[in-house]
């Protein structure tokens, strides 16, 4: 086998690695999402809120975490990284 071949293989595997890598995080996501409880109406507007408070807020994404704050809010097993977020009631 030619050297040339040889690193052709070797970039398509770690390509491929990469797509792998990311399929595996979203699906992750996905599951989280699924699976998680949805926040109340009342918590999502304070954690709104606080976003839209804080100068890590960019046009809809968290620049502290890189999420994007609308899916964020709404589930509750998630939390602010600089902790801005309210409590939610009955958590210690």
């Amino acid at each position: 086998m030619s050297r040339d071949t040889q690193l052709r293989y070797r970039e398509a595997f770690f390509e491929r690695q990469g797509v792998f890598a990311s399929a595996v995080r979203g699906a992750t996501r996905v599951a989280q999402a699924t699976y998680s409880p949805t926040a109340s109406v009342e918590l999502q507007e304070q954690r709104w809120l606080a976003c839209l408070a804080c100068d890590a807020h960019q046009r809809g994404q968290c620049m502290a975490c890189g999420c994007w704050t609308a899916p964020k809010i709404r589930l509750t097993s998630e939390q602010c990284p600089r902790d801005a977020w309210p409590e939610i009631a009955g958590s210690s």
